[in-house]
């Protein structure tokens, strides 16, 4: 649970794809608040999709995973 606004960082996932942006592996889970939590790119600050806390990491990581991919960028 977070400390007033400061976000629970959760370490490294393995099992997310890398940042889209900027291709890094270094995909945290993070708890935002008591009651989202999203996926975020440890090197460019990327957030992803933001879920609810009542669902586990690692739905964070599968909307993550399944984020459409940004075309624009490449």
């Amino acid at each position: 649970m977070s400390k007033g606004n400061e976000p629970v960082l959760l370490g490294k996932r393995a099992d997310a794809r890398p940042c889209p942006f900027c291709g890094s592996d270094k995909i945290i889970v993070t708890h935002m608040s008591d009651w989202t939590m999203s996926c975020h790119c440890w090197n460019c600050k990327a957030e992803g999709p933001t879920v609810s806390r009542e669902r586990t990491d690692e739905d964070a990581v599968q909307v993550w995973n399944e984020r459409k991919p940004c075309h624009w960028l490449h």
